[in-house]
Parts: C-alpha cells; sequence; structure tokens
C-alpha cells in the first residue's frame, strides 16, 4: 500500500508517495492559532510582565525612550505591537518628541522612509522620531566594552546615549547558530559594529583551526552557545529596561506575546518555541524527505538551507536526505557562488578563519551536511550549482526517490517532514 503526502512548493505543490512498510512517522510542529485580539495580548503583556514591573512603572515622564525595531529582513508583528508600546507610553506621560524608534539593520541594506513606514505604520511614522542602525557608520559608534570571549562591543551612539530606557521588541524564532531569534539580538547583531558583528559570528567555529564548526553553535540550543553566550553578555552591556518579542505562527500572525525582562522573557518565548515546533523523536531514520515549506520559507537558496538544517537532526549518519524546496531566486547574491567555488570544507574554513562571511559559512553549513550525509536536491537552481556543493539535484522528488531504491533497496524507514523550516526534530536521548 502507498502512503500519499503533498509538499508545498514554491508557489505551487508537488505529491508524491511511498510504500507504507517504508514510513517510520511523520515530523510536523504542532498548529499555532492566531491571537484573536493581538493588540489587547500586547496591552496584557505590558502590564503583567515577566520577572519585571509594567513598563509604566519603568519609564518616568520627561524621559527619552528608544525602541529597537527589527527591520525589513524579519517579519515581526510590529506594525501591531509598536502603536501598543507608543500608546503605553504616551499614557505614563512620555512626550512624543522623546520617543524614538532605531531599526535593528544589523548588516543589512538601509531602509527608504517607505519601508520603514511599512514596518510600523503610518501613524507611528508620522509622530515618532525614526531612523536606520548604519553598522558600518564608525562615527556613530559607542564602545561600551568587551565580552570574555574578545568581541570589541560598539553599539549605536544615539541609542546608547539619548535613550534613559531602551525597549527591545521582535520575533522569536528558531536560529542556525545563535540557538534562538529574538531578545539579546536587537543589540548584537542588531544595533552593533560590522566588527562586532564578525567577531561574534566567528564564534561559529570551532576554536581548534581546520576542526570545522564549533557543534554547540546550533539550532535550539542556548546553554554553553558560544555565539548566543556572547551575544547575551554584550547585551547586559546595555542594560536595556524592557522586552517585547513574539511568536508567529506559518501564516505571519502573532500566536504569543513575551514581555518584561529581557533575558528571561525571552527564554519563556523560547520554550514556548520548543513546545510547539519541536519534534521529539525515539530514532533517526535512513531516509528523511523534507520541504521547505513553499513559498517565501523556500524562496531561495539560505531560506532552503534552514530546512535542510533542521532535517538533519533526525537523520542516521550516512543517511540520505531528500529536499523539496524550488529556490526559485537561486543564490541571494553572487557571493554564495564564489565561496561555493571553493571547492572543498577545509578552503572554505580557511577562508572563513581570515574574512568570516554569512553567505559563507550557509554555503559550508550545506557542504558539511552534504559530506555528512547524501543530499538530494529537488529545486529549480541549474544542476551545476548545486553539484559545487556536493549535493545531487534531481528534477522530480521521484527521480530523488529512485537514488534511495538504488542505494538502499527495499529496506529503508523513512520520516516525512513536510515544513522543515519550522520544525526542529530531536532525539530523546539527546
Amino acid at each position: 500500500m502507498l502512503q500519499k503526502f503533498e509538499f508545498a512548493y514554491g508557489r505551487s505543490k508537488i505529491e508524491f508517495s511511498i510504500p507504507e512498510e517504508n514510513l517510520l512517522g511523520m515530523i510536523q510542529a504542532r498548529v499555532l492559532p492566531a491571537l484573536e485580539d493581538p493588540s489587547a495580548q500586547v496591552r496584557k503583556a505590558l502590564k503583567d510582565p515577566i520577572d519585571s514591573p509594567p513598563l509604566s512603572q519603568i519609564v518616568l515622564p520627561g524621559e527619552k525612550v528608544g525602541i529597537v525595531v527589527s527591520d525589513k529582513t524579519r517579519t515581526s508583528g510590529s506594525g501591531v505591537f509598536v502603536p501598543v508600546i507608543v500608546e503605553e507610553l504616551l499614557r505614563t506621560g512620555i512626550c512624543a518628541d522623546d520617543i524614538f524608534i532605531v531599526f535593528a539593520t544589523g548588516t543589512h541594506p538601509l531602509h527608504t522612509p517607505r519601508e520603514q513606514e511599512e514596518i510600523v505604520g503610518p501613524e507611528i511614522a508620522s509622530n515618532v522620531h525614526l531612523f536606520d542602525h548604519s553598522c558600518r557608520d564608525q562615527s556613530n559608534l559607542e564602545y561600551v566594552g568587551t565580552t570574555k570571549r574578545g568581541t570589541r562591543v560598539e553599539i549605536n551612539k544615539y541609542l546608547f546615549e539619548e535613550a534613559d530606557r531602551i525597549i527591545l521588541t521582535g520575533v522569536i524564532t528558531y536560529h542556525y547558530f545563535a540557538g534562538f531569534g529574538g531578545g539579546r539580538k536587537s543589540i548584537l547583531p542588531g544595533v552593533a559594529s560590522f566588527r562586532a558583528i564578525q567577531e561574534n559570528h566567528k564564534l561559529i567555529l570551532n576554536p581548534l583551526p581546520g576542526a570545522g564548526m564549533n557543534p554547540l553553535a546550533k539550532t535550539g540550543f542556548l546553554k554553553g552557545n558560544p555565539v548566543h553566550e556572547d551575544m547575551e553578555e554584550a547585551a547586559l552591556m546595555v542594560s536595556p529596561d524592557y522586552l517585547l518579542n513574539v511568536v508567529l505562527n506559518d501564516k505571519r500572525e502573532i500566536s504569543a506575546v513575551f514581555a518584561g525582562d529581557f533575558i528571561l522573557a525571552h527564554r519563556r518565548g523560547c520554550d514556548f518555541i520548543d513546545e510547539y515546533y519541536g519534534a521529539p523523536l525515539s530514532e533517526p531514520a535512513d531516509v528523511v524527505i523534507v520541504g521547505g515549506g513553499g513559498h517565501p520559507k523556500d524562496m531561495n537558496f539560505v531560506q532552503s538551507h534552514k530546512a535542510m538544517d533542521n532535517a538533519a537532526y533526525a537523520l542516521k549518519e550516512r543517511g540520505i536526505m531528500i529536499v523539496v524546496a524550488e529556490a526559485a531566486e537561486g543564490f541571494p547574491s553572487p557571493v554564495y557562488e564564489e565561496w561555493a567555488d571553493l571547492g572543498s570544507l577545509e578552503a572554505i574554513e580557511d577562508r572563513l578563519r581570515k574574512e568570516f562571511s554569512i553567505p559563507g559559512h550557509t554555503v559550508y553549513a550545506a557542504m558539511e551536511k552534504a559530506k555528512k550525509f547524501e543530499v538530494i536536491w529537488v529545486s529549480s537552481i541549474h544542476p551545476e550549482k548545486v553539484k559545487k556543493m556536493g549535493i545531487t539535484p534531481t528534477a522530480s522528488i521521484n527521480e530523488a526517490l529512485a537514488i534511495v531504491r538504488q542505494s538502499l533497496g527495499h529496506n529503508w524507514k523513512a520520516y516525512v517532514m513536510p515544513d522543515g523550516y519550522g520544525t526542529l526534530p530531536s532525539l530523546q536521548d539527546d
């Protein structure tokens, strides 16, 4: 008997079947419902925060308040919660002229005024000062200290010097080397210098040259994660006064709100993510068939790699991973292909240690999986570009399944994982 499945693939669907005797199980996250009234839930969270006084008891009339908001690369629901935060500040006696918003651009491109308005809404854009952080503008950076791992922390000078109170906002997600997004990431990398970001991100590398990546810098992992701990130490130097982070469902609707102490409220949100998006498993599989989740989750190589990264946690050593992710936009920039052209993990690692680059690390991570497993990718990227990373390109999932049968015969067990982008498997004995 055949078991039928349907995966989102770009803006379309792909159907396939495998014999029931080959199916070890489905890996799916719990469905997250949207909050019926997210604005009301934000107000409630501001009044009943986690390990913190309410926001109204933290700010005082006459103080300047800086709100750090995610940039355009992070859908965060800020158009919903920023107006509520501003409303609460005004209600407690803060003047609109004393409120400003800093967009945490990290190393990303700066915004146009229209893009800023789209993030926070027209009413906020008309009444509150908005500006972008620029990580390479040395004149607007303030040195605040050096972490124990050697990261020289420079952050946005205006935020650090002008704000009497700093409020962090954003969205909590899984993050493939910082463990989770949100929280302390609003400071580093959000409003930090390019040099600080590079020094922090280099902690992805194993301290021993030639040893590849640090195994503690991984998805859903905070304790001992050097990237996360360095970010948190940097944020403590800034002493944010308050945090409001949200969790979004797969439709980008607000499903949960966490407010209060910037460390403990963030931790509570991370626990929530694990509860809904974590998938405990009793055993690894010979084969994992993972979907990228459809557009925009599988829009390019970088987004598709997130599904690949998560699926690896469900697979046996030397197992076979079939990735079904269209990646219609291919590599986000030619830089990724330049890193792939280096041809080996050793060459990429050597260059990363001299000149760290997120594109380089992403290519390294994909190639590392291709070395550990047999990775087959059903995508629209040119086959030769896929092969450069040691990955086998196929035109269809049936072609990929034929490779599985040729390699393993009929005696194999597979997990089917429709949305690898937002699901994190974990073996129960980990």
